[in-house]
C-alpha cells in the first residue's frame, strides 16, 4: 500500500491479520457494511508507518486523508460554539 508523509510516498507492505478482541470484534477499525476490508487494512499501514497501532492515538479524520492521497490537508471550522 502506498502512503504519503509530507507529500513524499512509502509503499509499506502490510499481511492481512488484524487486531481483534476477545469477543471478537475488531479492536480498532471495523470491517465496512460491506464487507470491504480497506478501512481496516489502511490503518494497519498508518500504524506500521508510525511504529504501532498506540501511536496512532491522536489525529484527525483529514490527517488520514493526507495519507492516502498526498496532498495537504486544511481543517475549516464551519461554526463558532458560544461557550
Amino acid at each position: 500500500m502506498n502512503i504519503y508523509a509530507l507529500g513524499v510516498p512509502y509503499t509499506i507492505i502490510i499481511d492481512d491479520y488484524l487486531p481483534f478482541k476477545q469477543d471478537g470484534s475488531h479492536l480498532f477499525a471495523n470491517i465496512g457494511y460491506d464487507q470491504a476490508l480497506w478501512g481496516p487494512l489502511a490503518e494497519k499501514a498508518i500504524a506500521k508507518y508510525v511504529g504501532n497501532y498506540w501511536h496512532m492515538d491522536v489525529g484527525q479524520n483529514f490527517d488520514a486523508v493526507a495519507f492516502l492521497n498526498g496532498g495537504p490537508s486544511y481543517y475549516l471550522e464551519h461554526w463558532k460554539s458560544n461557550q
